[in-house]
């Protein structure tokens, strides 16, 4: 691109290059103070975590609206990066549903980050995030999701998750996430012997929830049964904290014993969990050393409700786990039963929000006055050769952030003597071509007098806004050949 010597603007987002006729290839190279991971995204804000143990679940509630952000979130926008700039966190996700622990309105600016932890101690991580306006982000692969709360998988698989069964008949068990297709938060249920109940089918928290047994279809087959989900992953060495997840036991069927009936059962690692140890509580519930069930008659259709289960992770600290969820069921093909999951999470660490940063936004701006020629003298001076010129070179920072490590570098074209380059001066505010007084001050890696091409050192630009960018002008004289 080519322009006369009239002043030009160009925006950036880190680099510029623009031609100018006389003065040739100008460009601007700005670094935030840690790097900006990707230029395509305009914010980020610091998360901030104290006596971090790697393997821990990170977590932080975000309203995006209150760091700043001033118009919509993309929802696929989110990142968590190291403060290298560079490296992704391998585990993280955004979940738009759910805010503060409860479920949240979407597409409302807000929502709950998690991620696990891979720096120990004193750890500075950054979230990137972007607006519509923007221009819309791809969404993480889906390796990066945990998903214990079901928001993420793909349709109704539970992506991060195994499911399992044994002993199956003709008629399949349910093992998906719901809601489907056509389902409200109610759906209605028929057993083959004890009538027909309308059902809740709503999360704990966010729209998605698993749910394993037989809801919609009739036991068949005779079998014992059993169905199951379960999700493997590395336990902090230090600091465990526990492992929690939702359940709610609903149907016809009753547990009576760890082994009669329709009934639930943990187990780590393949080994079985007691119950009594997973501080339950919930009236609706039989609750043994090796399973728990729903307490009413067969007969009677019950709903246990949402309830937590905690568990424990000291004694699997430094270990990787795997904890499955399984519902078992008695060798009969009647009062169907059935159990939904929801909102597992582990050895969660609290993470606090800095402020809200901007992509450094910088401007340039070039212009240029004659000071004096061999005919004129001071006076009057043109363009003529032998002229000398001035030329000012302005920057600007409109992002809140500092741009760190700013340099000019501008090619001259063969119009100009380079040995007669000189006098080049870097100055805090706007530029003054005529009013500024010749003086070098160029800090290195600057160039200094005759050296081409000419490189301004403009070191760091502090945050700026829109109103009120923060400026700087670097200045350099060079005659006309």
């Amino acid at each position: 691109m080519h322009f006369s010597e009239e002043t030009v603007i160009v925006q950036t987002y880190g680099k510029i290059f623009f031609y100018c006729l006389l003065t040739g290839l100008v460009r601007l190279f700005a670094n935030p103070a840690d790097p900006w991971w990707n230029p395509a995204w305009h914010y980020r804000a610091e998360i901030n975590i104290n006596t971090a143990v790697v393997n821990q679940t990170g977590k932080v509630n975000v309203d995006f609206s209150a760091l700043g952000l001033p118009s919509q979130l993309d929802p696929n926008s989110i990142r968590v990066v190291k403060s290298d700039g560079v490296t992704l966190l391998a585990k993280q996700e955004f979940t738009d549903s759910i805010y503060n622990n409860l479920t949240d309105a979407v597409n409302n600016n807000r929502g709950e980050v998690k991620f696990i932890i891979e720096d120990p101690g004193t750890v500075r991580y950054y979230l990137y995030y972007d607006t519509l306006a923007n221009g819309p982000k791809s969404a993480l692969a889906s390796s990066y999701v945990i998903n214990g709360n079901f928001e993420h998988s793909t349709g109704s698989l539970p992506t991060g998750w195994v499911t399992g069964q044994l002993s199956i008949g003709v008629n399949q068990p349910n093992k998906e996430v719901h809601p489907v297709a056509g389902e409200g938060t109610t759906v209605t249920v028929a057993d083959n012997s004890y009538g027909t109940a309308t059902v809740a089918n709503t999360a704990h928290t966010g729209r998605n929830f698993f749910v394993e047994g037989y809801r919609d279809r009739q036991e068949s087959g005779n079998l014992s049964e059993q169905v199951w989900i379960e999700k493997s992953f590395s336990v902090p060495a230090s600091a465990p904290g526990n492992l929690t997840f939702w359940f709610r036991v609903q149907g016809w069927d009753q547990a009576t014993s760890n082994t009669v009936y329709d009934r639930a059962r943990i187990t780590v690692n393949g080994t079985i969990i007691n119950p009594t140890t997973l501080n339950i509580n919930n009236v609706n519930l039989n609750i043994f050393t090796q399973a728990y069930g729903k307490k009413s008659l067969y007969t009677q259709y019950g709903d246990a409700g949402w309830t937590q289960a905690t568990l424990n992770l000291a004694p699997y600290a430094g270990t990787t786990i795997t904890v499955r969820i399984s519902f078992l069921f008695a060798s009969d093909n009647i009062s169907r039963t059935w159990q939904l999951v929801d909102d597992m999470e582990w050895s969660i660490k609290a993470a606090t929000l800095g402020v809200q940063e901007r992509l450094p936004q910088m401007s340039v701006t070039k212009h240029s006055c004659v000071i004096r020629d061999p005919a004129n003298g001071l006076l009057h001076p043109k363009r003529i050769p032998g002229a000398t010129i001035r030329y000012a070179i302005e920057v600007s920072n409109i992002g809140a952030s500092p741009a760190q490590n700013v340099i000019v570098n501008d090619t001259l074209s063969a119009h100009f003597d380079y040995a007669s380059i000189r006098n080049l001066q870097i100055l805090n505010g706007a530029c003054n071509c005529l009013g500024v007084a010749s003086a070098s001050n160029n800090p290195a890696p600057g160039t200094g007098n005759g050296v081409h091409p000419i490189k301004l050192n403009f070191g760091t630009v502090a945050g700026g806004s829109l109103s009120a960018p923060t400026k700087k002008c670097g200045y350099f004289e060079v005659d006309l050949l």
